[in-house]
């Protein structure tokens, strides 16, 4: 009862897509006349009071209210959508590329086990295009640059891998009489797309709730893949690739450390001064380093106050 309102109550994306799964199946359990034990009431109306603790909570309602969202706020529905659309499908293809190439991949080879027909196998394509017109291979910039050039290109592949993502294990789940398939896959593609209602479409924290579902799937896809051949090389593979992963991002954390202790020694150095310029080095990939200070007015204050550099200072930073 405790967790099951702590879930309700936790995060709105969580707690929508949660909604949504409970309906589903009571909807279920009641269409095939099977009795809901008085448990799973209690669950549900435990859920329901505390997702109510969520969105009647003052918070979500004067974040709606700030200066920032004005001219989202004056939008149209429908214009609200033309605009939220491609941010949501490109942050999506952009910070789950992983996982959505594992889901689709394992949920192909699992269609191709269960039906022996092979044009199931043409869906592993699917989430390769982005990385073969992003290359090179582990810059993730060129995919996010790939992907913002053309906002119908970004609708049409993003809609087409969630729905492919969706419709591949609703055939696994339907062959193999098991939900949990088809309820995973739309958990990991709900909980990503809720986001087209909201002005915030993007950011570290709208991927978590949609990866734990990617992860559960992926273990479950893996786990009824009968070709043990298959197994073996593909976690080598996988080994080898994070090991040069952990080796190129170690590298650019080495390279954004050095670029941070120039600034600090520019800092210091200039301490005190008043009226004067200060130019400082731009990281080597800020994607490593969370952000960029000269992308927030909010990051750059506080550098200021940090290191209590006069307002007569004037930061620059160098030409990329």
């Amino acid at each position: 009862m405790l967790c099951s309102f702590l879930a309700g109550w936790s995060q709105e994306q969580i707690s929508a897509i949660g909604l949504s799964l409970l309906l589903v199946w009571f909807t279920k359990r009641i269409w095939l006349k099977n009795k809901v034990q008085i448990w799973g009431w209690l669950l549900l109306a435990s859920y329901v009071t505390g997702a109510l603790f969520l969105f009647l909570a003052p918070g979500p309602r004067l974040r709606a209210q700030m200066p920032g969202l004005e001219a989202y706020n004056q939008l149209t529905f429908l214009a609200k959508i033309k605009k939220t659309l491609p941010e949501v499908l490109h942050f999506f293809i952009y910070q789950q590329s992983l996982f959505m190439l594992f889901v689709i991949v394992l949920s192909a080879i699992l269609c191709y086990q269960i039906s022996k027909k092979a044009h199931f196998v043409l869906f592993i394509c699917v989430p390769i295009i982005p990385f073969i017109l992003s290359i090179p291979f582990f810059s993730t910039a060129q995919i996010s640059s790939f992907l913002t050039g053309s906002r119908l290109m970004t609708v049409v592949i993003g809609l087409f891998t969630a729905l492919s993502i969706i419709g591949l294990n609703a055939f696994i789940s339907w062959k193999e009489k098991n939900d949990f398939y088809f309820i995973l896959a739309l958990g990991f593609i709900s909980i990503n797309l809720i986001m087209i209602f909201t002005p915030s479409t993007f950011g570290g924290r709208v991927a978590f709730p949609g990866i734990t579902f990617a992860i559960c799937l992926i273990i479950l896809l893996w786990s009824n893949i009968q070709f043990r051949a298959f197994h073996v090389p593909v976690v080598w593979i996988l080994a080898i690739c994070a090991f040069m992963n952990i080796i190129f991002v170690f590298r650019e954390y080495q390279l954004n450390a050095k670029i941070h202790l120039e600034r600090k020694q520019i800092m210091i150095q200039t301490k005190g001064q008043k009226n004067t310029v200060i130019t400082l080095p731009l990281l080597r990939n800020k994607q490593y380093a969370g952000y960029e200070i000269r992308d927030y007015s909010w990051a750059l204050q506080a550098y200021r106050d940090y290191y209590r550099i006069d307002h007569s200072v004037k930061i620059l930073f160098q030409t990329e």
